[in-house]
């Protein structure tokens, strides 16, 4: 390997881990004063030189701008090269040599230069670093006046000095040749001082060094020069056309900024990647796909973006320590890295996101085998502590079309394809294409009224009887959310799963149980009630995963001031709710029981159906699905599969409620098996509240 290597390679060596770390150590150790500063000169943050520097006044350091604390005679002239930064002219300001007063009293001579970070939103502020130059420039003065007071200043400058003559380094003082890494000047003097600087630097320099050679003022330039040892140095050099030993000459002053190249690019660095897998955060990948978009309009060349979702890690993150949870991110996002090519990025959104760009995709295979590529990466399971980890993630999978133009919609089109995947029962990838597209579309439209509609005051409760089926007589009643709309009433099954994906269920969830509670405290109040009364209320997945539920449902039940004798509160949770974390789902249970808040498993049969958590979970009633009444009397299965719930149910002491029920057949069958509570359209559909007063207060059988 070439040990001249350029900063980008040799930065490349080190971790992340280990460039914060040296970061850290710059900002705390190098004798230059960095600091971000506002627009207005205000400082948000220093360093430890910085402060050190203004101690005796930091009562007024992040309070007033810097500027007060310049030279009155070169005030102006800094604010004016300080604008063309705030306002954006240029990138890089600097060197500026100007006068600062030190906290002693006395003026020092200081060199700032100055770099726009402003357009990094993690930092949106100027980078200011300030070296005393106050003995350089004093050596400069003096040179003129006299070569003896120059070369005793310049031995003992800080500052690396040198002199060259016809492209030959002539002297070079202490500071330079520790600098270059040479023992002595005659050591340097067989080499050009083109040879010092980094081939890729060259034309650069020789460029540079032009007007200077020719006895002309030189500008500042930033240049790699190479240390005898091959080490890489950022430095700014300056010439100044002198007379030595009797013969034109020139001078050069050397400013070492590697520390502040290198404090720079952690910053940059900080600003645009994940601290915890090091990954390219989200505004460098919106800056790479918009990059790819614009390539795309030249070239016309696919661009596609992947999303990727850890299925339920909330609940394994839950679970489990924060740091434990971290290795599995890590480990997961070095599985996704592994699929992809070098040239395609692969970013982390924050929690447990990840998207991917692969861009100039024309020679990719299919993006089905993509997709397929990306899930089964994590099959084998992730082993963090020895333990193994089994993880699945759902992938939504998006193209740019000819029109796309803007990032944001190829990365939400690739969300709103990952959400169908989990839709469909996650660990599985959904492409988007125009059919799906213009769904998605009409799902991001129903959201947006639902939002509307909930703060509206569109929701409406409807409650529908639960009946005993050997007298036909209602003993509870289930509520139930239906969403007024102008055109009529919306459809539950077209709203609802929209509500749980986007969270909107725990507001509606939350409203629905308060709506319940004040009309069985309506309905406890009417005279004619004569008998105990349950009013039962679903819990939705997302809404029993909530933190805080317990409390919620504890205020709402005691605010109510229902009377237990007459009206007893039912919460219907699914069994696969149940079972994502049977033992944190006890607790919940157990707390509800405590508050007098009876538990039915709704939709029994469809999904674990695990009897040995049936026995330890404390609930009072178990619903069977509606799918397994349908085939009572036709289905062999169903009617097997019913029998068995019923028996067991029976065995453990625990009520059965048949949902779905609407035929005769259905009702004679279910009394058979000995199903003493039913629940279906045979009775009664869902109802206004208003509507179902009669059938609460009256104790007659209801007709079908």
């Amino acid at each position: 390997m070439d040990p001249r290597n350029d900063m980008a390679h040799i930065e490349g060596r080190l971790t992340y881990s280990q460039k914060a770390v040296l970061w850290s150590f710059i900002a705390k150790n190098t004798p230059d004063m960095i600091a971000l500063l506002s627009g207005d000169g205000k400082v948000l943050w220093a360093s430890s030189a910085s402060v050190n520097f203004f101690k005796e006044v930091l009562d007024t350091f992040t309070t007033k701008p810097v500027f007060d604390r310049i030279h009155p005679d070169d005030r102006s002239r800094v604010l004016k090269e300080f604008s063309k930064v705030t306002e954006q002219e240029i990138n890089v300001l600097g060197p500026v040599i100007f006068r600062l007063l030190s906290p002693e009293g006395t003026w020092l001579t200081v060199e700032t230069t100055a770099y726009d970070l402003t357009k990094n939103p993690e930092i949106n502020a100027i980078l200011a670093i300030t070296r005393d130059v106050t003995s350089r420039q004093e050596a400069i003065t003096e040179l003129a006046e006299s070569e003896g007071r120059y070369r005793r200043l310049v031995e003992r400058s800080p500052e690396p000095m040198a002199v060259y003559k016809n492209s030959t380094i002539v002297y070079a003082n202490p500071s330079a040749l520790r600098l270059i890494g040479a023992s002595s000047i005659e050591h340097l003097k067989q080499y050009k001082v083109i040879d010092l600087v980094h081939p890729d630097d060259r034309e650069l320099a020789n460029k540079a060094f032009e007007p200077v050679d020719q006895g002309n003022d030189m500008h500042p330039i930033e240049i790699r020069l190479l240390s005898l040892d091959a080490q890489v140095i950022h430095a700014e050099v300056i010439g100044i056309p002198i007379i030595y030993d009797g013969e034109p000459g020139v001078q050069l002053v050397i400013r070492d900024i590697t520390d502040t190249k290198q404090v720079k690019a952690a910053l940059e660095y900080q600003a645009l990647h994940d601290p915890l897998t090091g990954l390219p955060n989200r505004a460098l990948f919106v800056d790479r796909v918009t990059q790819a978009l614009i390539r795309n309009q030249k070239t016309n060349n696919r661009v596609v973006v992947l999303l990727a979702d850890i299925d339920r890690f909330k609940i394994v993150n839950d679970s489990l320590s924060h740091s434990v949870g971290d290795q599995i991110l890590i480990g997961v996002s070095q599985r996704i890295r592994s699929c992809f090519r070098p040239s395609d990025t692969v970013a982390r959104f924050g929690g447990d996101e990840f998207v991917i760009l692969c861009d100039e995709a024309d020679d990719l295979t299919s993006l089905g085998s993509l997709g397929d590529r990306l899930i089964k990466s994590l099959d084998e399971p992730i082993v963090v502590n020895n333990e193994p980890f089994h993880i699945s993630i759902s992938v939504g999978i998006a193209e740019s079309s000819a029109h796309t133009l803007i990032a944001d919609d190829i990365i939400r089109n690739a969300d709103a394809a990952m959400n169908r995947a989990k839709d469909r029962g996650r660990r599985r990838y959904v492409i988007m294409d125009e059919t799906s597209g213009s769904e998605i579309a009409g799902r991001l439209q129903l959201e947006s009224a639902l939002r509307q509609g909930i703060s509206k005051g569109e929701l409406r409760a409807h409650f529908q009887p639960v009946v005993e089926s050997m007298t036909g007589r209602a003993i509870g009643v289930e509520a139930l959310v239906r969403w007024q709309r102008e055109h009529g009433l919306e459809s539950p099954a077209t709203f609802i799963p929209l509500a749980e994906d986007s969270g909107l269920i725990v507001a509606i969830g939350n409203w629905m149980l308060a709506e319940a509670l004040k009309h069985a405290k309506e309905w406890e109040e009417l005279e004619d009630i004569t008998k105990p009364f349950k009013v039962s209320v679903n819990i939705s997945p997302r809404q029993f995963l909530e933190p805080g539920l317990v409390e919620t449902v504890k205020d709402m039940v005691e605010g109510s001031k229902l009377d237990p004798t007459k009206t007893r509160l039912v919460l219907e949770v699914t069994e696969t709710t149940l079972m994502a974390d049977p033992d944190e789902a006890i607790t919940i249970l157990k707390a509800f029981n405590d508050m007098g808040v009876s538990i039915a498993i709704d939709d029994f049969g469809t999904g674990y159906s695990s009897f040995t958590y049936l026995k330890r979970f404390p609930v009072e009633s178990i619903k069977i699905d509606r799918s397994f009444i349908m085939g009572l009397g036709n289905d062999k299965d169903d009617e097997a599969i019913v029998t068995a719930v019923i028996q067991v149910a029976n065995t453990l002491n625990l009520d059965v409620i048949a949902e779905g029920v609407e035929t005769d057949q259905q009702l004679e069958r279910l009394k058979e098996l000995g199903c003493t509570t039913i629940q279906g359209f045979y009775y009664s559909k869902p109802i206004p509240s208003d509507t179902i007063e009669d059938i609460i207060v009256s104790d007659l059988p209801l007709g079908n």
